[in-house]
């Protein structure tokens, strides 16, 4: 009987099971995580982004669900952050991450580790690439306790497919495991009822940090006056665009939620 027909039961989650018993060699942007070294372009863009969104206390306890290889909690630890939890379900990817930092990384199942965490005990949350592949009713659990753990004030820092890019089919289907896209709208209408301040959506382009990121960078600026015409053809509307394929989306909650 093959790996499918194991779980004939529930085929979505034999399908699921099965891409991800290989996922870290077999997923484009991953593989090479598992090597020594993150792409360059990868670190420059998670120094620029941490440094904006993280806590100003860098006694702050940061919480990164779904870290893979630990290429972020790593980042967050050149910058002087002292108290990092990291939880990944695969293995492969949690060895990689305790070489990567000092952070305390489980390998446990994102859910799982939510549900043992103790209300309002983290500052701030990172989901880099993960909440895409839930479905809703999972997406809903899953932040439903992330409101529960964060401390009122605390942070949620997202990456996700940007459903309002042009680009959008090329992230959403470069992987079969992904379920979602999103729009800062959207995650208003999940995080708004949890207790969260309105999100904010950023571009997720290229950092300028080598001469190969600057010349992405200038290229990007340039497209992108193009997009940016086509959609304001069609939507009429002159601001508050997010165009590149993947975004980054940040959501506070609110002080006086408990």
């Amino acid at each position: 009987m093959d790996d499918l027909g194991k779980h004939a039961i529930d085929p979505l989650v034999a399908f699921k099971s099965y891409v991800y018993e290989n996922y870290a060699n077999t997923h484009e942007s991953l593989s090479a995580e598992t090597d020594d070294e993150v792409p360059p372009g990868k670190i420059s863009q998670l120094r620029k982004y941490l440094r904006r969104f993280l806590p100003a206390d860098h006694n702050a306890c940061i919480l990164d669900i779904g870290c893979g290889s630990g290429a972020l909690l790593a980042v967050a630890e050149e910058l002087e952050y002292k108290n990092l939890l990291g939880t990944d379900q695969s293995p492969t990817f949690v060895a990689r991450a305790r070489m990567r930092s000092h952070a305390r990384v489980d390998a446990k199942d994102i859910h799982l580790y939510l549900t043992e965490t103790a209300d309002a005990s983290i500052d701030a949350i990172c989901a880099f690439d993960v909440l895409e592949h839930f479905s809703r009713p999972e997406l809903l659990r899953l932040c439903r306790n992330i409101a529960r753990v964060l401390k009122p004030g605390g942070t949620l820092i997202l990456h996700v497919p940007n459903g309002a890019s042009p680009m959008a089919g090329r992230t959403l289907y470069g992987d079969l495991t992904h379920e979602l896209a999103f729009t800062a709208g959207a995650f208003n209408q999940i995080l708004l009822p949890l207790g969260f301040e309105k999100t904010l959506a950023y571009e997720d382009e290229p950092v300028p940090s080598s001469f190969r990121g600057a010349i992405r960078f200038a290229m990007w600026r340039f497209i992108r006056i193009f997009i940016l015409l086509r959609v304001v053809t069609e939507t009429g509307l002159l601001k508050g665009h997010v165009l590149t394929g993947n975004m980054f989306a940040v959501a506070r909650k609110r002080r006086d939620q408990h």
